[in-house]
C-alpha cells in the first residue's frame, strides 16, 4: 500500500511540475509577443541560484528590453531549481506567437553525431553525371533542351540507400547505366533519413557540345517521411527562406513543450486537400519521427509538402 501511495504521489507532484512549466512557456509567450521579432529564434543559457538570481551567459538578441523580461520570469517561478539551463524562443513567422523551451544544460558524452548530409551515389557526383552523359549518347538522346530552366533530374534515395529516378520523364527514359549505380543515405540529424537529390545538368557555354559540370539546385536539404499520403511521398523542410514548391504545401510549428506539431498554416491547397493533409502530419509525434535531437532541439517552422504533378 505505501508503494502505491508513493507511486500516487510521484505522479502527482510530476504533473505538477508539468503544469508549472507550462504556465512558464504561456508567460513567456504572452511577454515577448508583442516584440514583433517574426521568424527569429533566441538561443541563451542562464543559471539559477540558491536565492533564485538569474545570470546569463551569453545573449544574442534583437532587443535590450527581453532579458529582463525573461529573467523576471524565471526569477518569480518555482517550477526550476538551482542550476544550468538552456532557453530556446522562436517568434513565428505567420503569427503573433511564441514558443519557448526550457532545458537542463547537457553534457556531451563521446563524439555524438548530428551531422546532416545529402544522399551521395557511390563514386561521387561526377562520376554519376558522367555515366548519365554516356547513356545519352548511348540512346542518342540530345540533352541540350532539358539542361537549364527545366524540372530538375530529382532521385529518392531511402534511408537503406535504395534508390529511384522521380522526374523529369523527358530525361530519365534515357538512363540505364546510371541507375544501377548504388546511393548512400542522407543523414539526418545524424541519423539514416529518406531523401531527395535534385541536381540539374548545365552547359555554360552552348557553343561547347559537351556539359561541363553538373549543378546542383541551390536550396536546403529535402527530406522525405517514412510514411506516405495517399500514395504520394512527403517532402519537409525547415530553416527556408522561400515557401516550397508544390502541389499542396502546409507549415507547422514545432512546440517542444508538448512535443507536438501545433499552429497549422496552409500555404497552397488544391481542393480539399490540404485540410485531410493537415489531420495526417498532426498525427505524428516529432519526437518518435526524429524531426530534432535531444540536444540540438529548438521550436522552429516546418513546412511539409506534396509534388507538383510535373516532379512526378
Amino acid at each position: 500500500m505505501k508503494r502505491i501511495i508513493l507511486f500516487i504521489v510521484f505522479l502527482l507532484s510530476s504533473s505538477v511540475f508539468a503544469q508549472s512549466k507550462l504556465s512558464v512557456y504561456r508567460l513567456f509567450s504572452n511577454e515577448l509577443k508583442n516584440d514583433r521579432i517574426r521568424g527569429k529564434h533566441l538561443q541563451l543559457r542562464f543559471e539559477k541560484d540558491a536565492n533564485n538570481n538569474i545570470g546569463f551567459d551569453t545573449i544574442n538578441i534583437q532587443s535590450k528590453y527581453i532579458p529582463p523580461k525573461i529573467a523576471s520570469i524565471l526569477k518569480n517561478n518555482t517550477s526550476f531549481d538551482t542550476g544550468k539551463y538552456e532557453l530556446k524562443i522562436y517568434w513565428d513567422l505567420y503569427s503573433s506567437e511564441v514558443y519557448t523551451h526550457i532545458e537542463k544544460v547537457k553534457i556531451y558524452e563521446g563524439f555524438p553525431n548530428f551531422s546532416e548530409f545529402d544522399a551521395r551515389p557511390v563514386g561521387g557526383v561526377k562520376n554519376f553525371v558522367n555515366q548519365i552523359l554516356s547513356d545519352f549518347k548511348r540512346n542518342n538522346f540530345d540533352p541540350y533542351q532539358h539542361t537549364s530552366y527545366t524540372n530538375p533530374i530529382e532521385v529518392f534515395v531511402d534511408k537503406n540507400g535504395h534508390h529511384s529516378f522521380l522526374s523529369p520523364w523527358q530525361i530519365i527514359v534515357h538512363l540505364d547505366s546510371a541507375k544501377l549505380i548504388s546511393w548512400k543515405p542522407a543523414l539526418y540529424n545524424g541519423r539514416p533519413k529518406n531523401s531527395i537529390f535534385s541536381f540539374r545538368l548545365t552547359n555554360n557555354h552552348p557553343l561547347v557540345t559537351d556539359i561541363e559540370m553538373p549543378e546542383t539546385d541551390q536550396t536546403s536539404k529535402v527530406f522525405v517521411l517514412d510514411e506516405m499520403y495517399k500514395g504520394e511521398k512527403v517532402r519537409f523542410r525547415s530553416d527556408t527562406e522561400t515557401i516550397p514548391v508544390g502541389r499542396v504545401v502546409i507549415s507547422f510549428v514545432l512546440d517542444l513543450s508538448i512535443d507536438r506539431l501545433v499552429n497549422p498554416i496552409i500555404h497552397r491547397d488544391n481542393g480539399n486537400d490540404a485540410t485531410e493533409f493537415i489531420n495526417f502530419i498532426q498525427t505524428y509525434i516529432p519526437s518518435k519521427y526524429s524531426l530534432y535531437t535531444s540536444f540540438f532541439s529548438h521550436p522552429n517552422r516546418y513546412y511539409f509538402y506534396i509534388a507538383p504533378p510535373m516532379d512526378k
